[in-house]
């Protein structure tokens, strides 16, 4: 059992720390003695573990329950008269689900045991860079790294992306598609993530090589992120575990529009909408360094100074030792600190707030470190008097809008064109801009 205040601490064993076993299922800890430990500490147990499942399994039951219910004409109640209906399989997937499919596919089960092809396409959501642990000795599907929580636990190592890449750093050749590709059952891929997962789930590692540079996407891949928006919806918590208010945009819009696009590129060829993804060579991909420097000094707002980074892990030790650091990017910003590149969400175009990706933990609760996979969010001044009076350098609502109809004339334009682009469909573009009209009200309250 040791303990550590931030993730990049040593691991120690302080005066008082104890623990016990209360049965095969639940540990007693006893808090040091010593201060520096608040809520926001990490305790490890490490322990010789016995009797685990075989969780792999769990890909050979998808590919096979889906291949069943696609080809198989008996007793498959989706086959009546003993005629499959079924022309075309799409696999969805949020979060957790996302990164099945991603291993799904790189593992070679997009495939089934007659040779036919499982899913003609894919979308994976705020999946990031990872894949799964599910195919690993005592796996634990729901866990995943972020910078503070389970940093170290083994579901993001190489390949990151779809088209096959060398990888000097670990000295292996994968990609994600390899297997599917060689087999000739390859899906389209429609791949989404936000702006959380740039700092969260390294998103970067999707568009760059592991020396940095950017890489070109095979053309059965388009990739897209929404910026200004987290992984995680907004929450209120009961406890003030983040320095700053909660970021209240989501994805949901954006992902129905791409599924309606996958949809329209297996069943009729219809290509989808390029990818909106940023990039080393706009420039709106950069190290979190420099995301620093050009992040706007805001009153009372602290920019990170962590990610969740990686490195090359070797799991045949607990912990597993840490060796060479890929290179892991995050988004650059405007002047608001609202970030560029990728599909800017409304209210990035026409905006009320800086929006951000990332949430600091508060004090006492690990201060500093990145809070989960939840945003933030820093309101404007609502005039140039509050504005200059806070040194606050962000343009005042009363600065930037004439009156609340030409904020609401300028989003409007927003949305449309993200509709053209084919980025939103129509009803959810209505939606989106009446769900921001409330939005007004909402933030000069704030």
């Amino acid at each position: 059992m040791t303990v550590r205040q931030r993730e990049g601490d040593p691991r120690g064993t302080p005066a008082g720390l104890a623990w016990r076993l209360v049965d095969d299922r639940h540990v007693e800890i006893t808090r040091p003695s010593e201060p520096g430990f608040d809520r926001g500490a990490i305790y490890e147990f490490i322990y010789r573990a016995r009797d685990p499942i075989v969780m792999g399994i769990g890909f050979a039951a998808l590919r096979d329950i889906v291949s069943f219910l696609r080809y198989e004409t008996k007793d498959n109640p989706l086959a009546p008269q003993e005629r499959t209906r079924i022309r075309r399989a799409l696999g969805f997937g949020i979060s957790q689900s996302g990164r099945v499919l991603r291993d799904l596919v790189h593992l070679g089960f997009n495939q089934d045991l007659a040779g036919r092809q499982v899913f003609d396409g894919i979308l994976p959501v705020v999946a990031g860079s990872r894949r799964t642990c599910v195919n690993w000795q005592f796996a634990q599907a729901g866990r995943y790294s972020r910078q503070h929580e389970d940093h170290s636990y083994g579901d993001d190592q190489f390949p990151f992306s779809y088209p096959t890449l060398t990888d000097p750093i670990s000295g292996r050749s994968s990609g994600i598609l390899q297997r599917a590709r060689d087999a000739g059952v390859c899906p389209k891929v429609l791949h989404l993530d936000t702006e959380s997962d740039f700092w969260q789930a390294r998103s970067s590692l999707i568009v760059t090589d592991t020396n940095g540079a950017d890489i070109a996407m095979p053309e059965e891949v388009r990739i897209y992120t929404v910026s200004g928006v987290p992984h995680a919806g907004f929450r209120p918590l009961t406890k003030p575990v983040m320095q700053l208010p909660g970021n209240r945009l989501g994805y949901g819009a954006f992902m129905r529009a791409l599924l309606v696009a996958l949809f329209e590129w297996v069943e009729h060829g219809t290509v989808p909408p390029d990818s909106r993804f940023p990039s080393r060579a706009a420039g709106t991909l950069v190290p979190i360094a420099e995301a620093r420097r050009t992040f706007p000094r805001l009153p009372e707002v602290n920019f990170p100074t962590v990610l969740n980074e990686l490195r090359l892990l070797d799991h045949s030790v607990e912990p597993p030792s840490e060796s060479t650091a890929y290179p892991v990017f995050v988004q650059s910003t405007d002047a608001d600190g609202n970030a560029l590149g990728g599909i800017r969400h409304p209210l990035l175009a026409a905006p009320l707030a800086t929006h951000v990706g990332w949430s600091l933990r508060a004090s006492g609760y690990g201060e500093g470190e990145l809070f989960t996979v939840q945003g933030s969010m820093i309101p404007f001044a609502q005039t140039e008097a509050e504005r200059e009076r806070a040194s606050d350098p962000r343009p005042s609502l009363e600065a930037r809008y004439a009156s609340r109809d030409a904020w609401a004339a300028r989003l409007a334009e927003a949305v449309h064109r993200l509709v053209a682009e084919r980025l939103l469909l129509a009803e959810d573009g209505d939606r989106v801009v009446a769900a921001a009209h409330e939005s007004w009200d909402v933030y000069r309250e704030l």
